[in-house]
């Protein structure tokens, strides 16, 4: 599956954060076993997402500013 999240970065630079936790509602939709509940995968989801798309935006930027 694959999502753009363009809108993600531009609209929700500062936190991206609650967006991603959107994204995750929207994405989970696997059902709870003894390796964690599907809250704990949301969450899980949202947390590593964000922080993802946060370093891939801070690299983009970098690059565009050493061109």
């Amino acid at each position: 599956m694959t999502r753009d999240v363009t809108s993600l970065l531009t609209e929700h630079e500062g936190d991206l954060r609650p967006a991603t936790a959107a994204l995750a509602d929207a994405v989970v939709d696997t059902g709870g076993d003894t390796h964690g509940s599907t809250g704990y995968r949301r969450r899980l989801f949202g947390v590593l997402a964000a922080r993802e798309l946060s370093r891939a935006l801070h690299r983009a930027r970098d690059r565009k500013e050493g061109s």
